[in-house]
């Protein structure tokens, strides 16, 4: 059988991963050799552990000084590429040099790709990939230049700096230049695995969304208890306060919470709040709870999407804004766009519970969702690439 090469390079948490696992898993349970190369193996470990894969560390781009405030608006994806160090050959080389050497070495049939645009470049021309993912990170690269984010979006860095970048490091690779910046990514075959509403580029994108990888079988159903489910990164200014008020208000809740202090677990136990020591199959939770408090990564929005809750969303990062962005404008979501306290973060989490009309919105969109299905992301993206391994 074929050896396939899966690939995240950029994004934190483990959405990307749950994205490749599933293929990985179609893929080695037919027969196939599966390598993965990973941004991180030791958080999602117990993601990974079971994996019938080898495991290898992906190259990790090094971020162009000028763009280091992660505050900074990128604007397209050229000027998240500008960011990665593309406009910068010597930064640039040795990322693509590295993947290079990864492609050397493991000698794949097919590369599947989530969010690994420099695995992408160094696989152009040579081996077939596929780009799977979230609308965010497999943007159209059909026109010369990528997209806008949204209306509101503007390049932090000029197209063509970053295509001269490309173009050098090309040259010192011998290989031909290229006329766009989409152009490493057009021959790629694409899948969005969301639903077009989360989608940033649903006005411009023609083809590709095959919608989520997990989406329930069931219409969504009524809250089974009065509780709210919280995904949280506990180093993040204020988070330990919010659950502590809601807390001590006797709002339950279950939250997992990513870098959790020491003593979290045993502290909330014999309170209303559950802390979670490994992250939950959201699709198991979700039926339970009210309201869903979470910074905005894709797979948890479009889970509580499809399940019909409520969110609150704190975000870290631009992707996270465009995502609480298009969930408000759904009406199912009170996002964080400004600072906020934790006592007003409270105040929405108590909201997105107990107010009739966010609840009511949520479910009619469930509905809508689960109407438009089944959705089969999953096997049209391995009929793909089965059809390539054979």
């Amino acid at each position: 059988m074929a050896r396939v090469l899966f690939c995240w390079e950029i994004g934190a948490a483990f959405g990307h991963l749950h994205t490749l696992i599933p293929i990985a898993r179609s893929l080695a349970d037919a027969g196939h050799d599966i390598v993965l190369a990973a941004r991180d193996v030791v958080e999602p470990w117990n993601l990974l552990k079971n994996l019938r894969a080898r495991l290898i560390a992906a190259p990790r781009p090094a971020i162009d000084p000028r763009f280091s405030d992660p505050a900074l608006k990128k604007g397209n994806f050229t000027g998240l590429l500008g960011t990665l160090g593309y406009a910068r050959p010597d930064y640039l080389e040795p990322i693509v040099r590295a993947w290079e050497g990864i492609l050397d070495v493991v000698d794949p049939k097919l590369v599947v790709c989530d969010y690994a645009p420099t695995a992408c470049l160094a696989a152009h021309g040579r081996v077939q990939t596929v780009i799977a993912g979230n609308g965010f990170s497999v943007p159209p690269a059909t026109g010369p230049d990528f997209p806008l984010f949204d209306a509101e979006s503007k390049p932090c860095i000029d197209t063509e700096e970053v295509l001269a970048g490309l173009n050098e490091v090309q040259r010192r690779r011998k290989k031909p230049t290229f006329a766009t910046v989409t152009e490493p990514f057009a021959s790629a075959a694409t899948f969005v695995t969301t639903f077009p509403e989360l989608d940033p580029y649903g006005r411009t994108r023609a083809t590709g969304v095959v919608g989520p990888l997990a989406a329930p079988h069931q219409p969504p159903i009524p809250p089974k208890r009065d509780a709210y489910f919280a995904y949280l990164t506990a180093e993040q200014s204020g988070v330990m306060d919010v659950l502590r008020r809601l807390t001590q208000a006797g709002v339950s809740g279950v939250v997992y919470l990513r870098q959790r202090p020491a003593g979290v677990i045993e502290a909330a136990k014999g309170t209303c709040l559950t802390v979670l020591e490994a992250p939950a199959d959201v699709h198991q939770v979700l039926p339970e709870v009210r309201a869903v408090l979470h910074h905005g990564g894709a797979g948890l929005a479009e889970a509580a999407l499809a399940h019909g809750r409520p969110q609150v969303i704190l975000p870290l990062q631009g992707e996270q804004v465009i995502t609480g962005r298009r969930l408000r404008d759904l009406g199912v979501c009170l996002p964080v766009l400004q600072r906020i306290q934790p006592v007003d973060l409270c105040e929405l989490v108590l909201r997105a519970m107990r107010e009739p009309a966010p609840a009511r919105r949520a479910m009619e969109v469930a509905e809508q969702l689960f109407a438009q299905g089944p959705w089969d992301g999953l096997a049209r993206i391995v009929n793909h690439c089965r059809g390539v391994l054979k």
